[in-house]
C-alpha cells in the first residue's frame, strides 16, 4: 500500500503529513484503517477534513464492489460446458471441461492425451460450430486423424467447412507459444476477425516439451518465472473471454515408496499445480491376467477439480477417437 504524500487530495497538506506521521501513521492502509474520531484526538486533525481525506483515499485505493448477485449471472452467463461426447470422461468431469478455466491432461506417452484433444476439437467444431485454436508443440497433431474422426462421428457434416473452424499452430520454442497467445489476447479484444468471435477452445498440446527446458536450459529462478507467467497467460485467457484452455502435460519419475518402487507424478513440478482448475490423469489399461498394457484402453482419473471428488473411470480408442468402453 502506498504511503501517504501530500497532494493525494486537496486536504492532505504537508502539515496533516506531519501530524499523521508523529503518531505513527504512514501509509494509506494505515489511514484507512483507524478509526477518524480516533485520528481526530489523536492528531488534532478536523473531524471533516479526515473524513474528505478518507473518501478520497478510498475512491483512489479500493477495489469496485461487485454486487454478489450480479456476479452470479455474469459467470452463469458466460459459462458453457463442452462435452467431450464420450459419456464417461463427461461424467467424470462433472458433465464435460468448463469453459473460463484451464483444464490438464496428463499421462505417459501414448496414453491417449493427443487423441482426446483432436477427439474434443472435432466435436466442438462440428456440434457447436465453435473455433479452436489448437498448438501442436511436439508435431503429434494427425490432421488425417482428425478426419477420420470427424467422418466415423459426423458422416452427414461438411468436412472442409467444420474442420476450418480449427486453426493449427505449430511452435517449438516458449517465446513463439508467447506469441500465439498474445495474438488470441488481441484478436479477442479487437474481434476484428470472424474466426476469433466464435473462438471457444485453446489447446496446447503438449506443454512439457516446450517449458521444461526453460527449467533446464537455464537459470533455475528464471526458468520458474517462466512457467508461472505463461500460467498466468492461460488463465487470463480462459477467464477474460470465457475460454475452455486444455492443456497436455507428460508424467515424470518421482520418489520411491515404500515397497521400493518408483512413483510417477505429473511434469513441471509443483508449482505448476497451481495452474489448471482441473486436471485428469490417463494411463494404459493393464490387464490383470497377462500383466502387459492394452493401448487401447484407458483408465481415467480426476486428480483435481474445484467440483468433484476423485474417482476414476475408463474409456477406450477407436476409429470414432475416445469413447465409453461397451459393456459385453
Amino acid at each position: 500500500m502506498p504511503s501517504l504524500l501530500a497532494g493525494l487530495c486537496p486536504a492532505l497538506t504537508q502539515d496533516v503529513i506531519v501530524k499523521l506521521e508523529s503518531k505513527g501513521i504512514k501509509e494509506v492502509l494505515d489511514f484507512v484503517s483507524i478509526d477518524p474520531e480516533r485520528i481526530t484526538a489523536m492528531c488534532g486533525i478536523p473531524y471533516k477534513k479526515v473524513m474528505s481525506i478518507r473518501r478520497v483515499l478510498l475512491a483512489q485505493y479500493s477495489s469496485f464492489p461487485v454486487n454478489g448477485l450480479d456476479l452470479f449471472h455474469e459467470t452463469m452467463s458466460t459459462l458453457a460446458v463442452l462435452p467431450t461426447e464420450c459419456e464417461s470422461l463427461d461424467d467424470l468431469l462433472d458433465a464435460g471441461i468448463y469453459t473460463g478455466e484451464v483444464t490438464e491432461i496428463v499421462g505417459p506417452s501414448s496414453s491417449g492425451k493427443t487423441q482426446l484433444c483432436e477427439t474434443f476439437a472435432v466435436n466442438v467444431a462440428a456440434s457447436f460450430d465453435q473455433n479452436v485454436v489448437y498448438v501442436d508443440t511436439a508435431g503429434g497433431f494427425s490432421a488425417a486423424r482428425v478426419e477420420e474422426i470427424f467422418k466415423k462421428r459426423f458422416p452427414s457434416h461438411n468436412a472442409s467447412a467444420t474442420l476450418s473452424r480449427i486453426r493449427v499452430s505449430r511452435c517449438f520454442e516458449v517465446s513463439e507459444l508467447r506469441e500465439i497467445l498474445d495474438l488470441v489476447r488481441r484478436k479477442m479484444s479487437a474481434q476484428d476477425e470472424t474466426f476469433f468471435s466464435s473462438l471457444k477452445v485453446v489447446i496446447i498440446d503438449s506443454v512439457t516439451s516446450l517449458l521444461s527446458t526453460v527449467l533446464y536450459n537455464g537459470s533455475f529462478v528464471e526458468g520458474m518465472a517462466s512457467l508461472q507467467s505463461i500460467g498466468r497467460q492461460l488463465n487470463a485467457l480462459a477467464k477474460d473471454f470465457a475460454l475452455a484452455v486444455v492443456i497436455t502435460n507428460d508424467m515424470v519419475t518421482g520418489p520411491q515408496d515404500k515397497t521400493g518402487q518408483f512413483s510417477r507424478k505429473p511434469a513441471l513440478g509443483r508449482v505448476w499445480t497451481f495452474v489448471p482448475s482441473v486436471r485428469v490423469q490417463l494411463q494404459p489399461h493393464i490387464a490383470p491376467c497377462l500383466h502387459h498394457m492394452d493401448m487401447n484402453k484407458i483408465l481415467a482419473r480426476l486428480t483435481k477439480s474445484t467440483r468433484c471428488g476423485y474417482r476414476a473411470t475408463s474409456c477406450v480408442i477407436t476409429s470414432s477417437g475416445i469413447e465409453s468402453e461397451k459393456l459385453t
